[in-house]
């Protein structure tokens, strides 16, 4: 944090999550959303999981003008 109050995030701590054994990469699964129509940026994390250790968290801004599904659908 800098005394100015702003937040500084340089990058991710790493970019292999391990969910339930398997080794996933971030930086492939940004490479696929990328390919979407709609996406205009994405990162992908680790978040932590009781059962499977990590899982992915996908973050997605859509590009100017378009609007993602409702809630529910995504949730699924």
């Amino acid at each position: 944090m800098h005394p100015d109050g702003y937040l500084e995030i340089k990058d991710r701590s790493k970019d292999v999550i391990i969910s339930g054994g398997e080794n996933i990469s971030s930086m492939e699964v940004e490479s696929i959303m990328y390919g979407h129509p709609a996406v205009n940026e994405a990162a992908v994390v680790a978040r932590p999981d009781e059962y499977w250790g990590e899982t992915p968290c996908a973050l997605v801004g859509l590009k100017e003008g378009l609007v993602g599904p409702p809630l529910t659908e995504v949730q699924g």
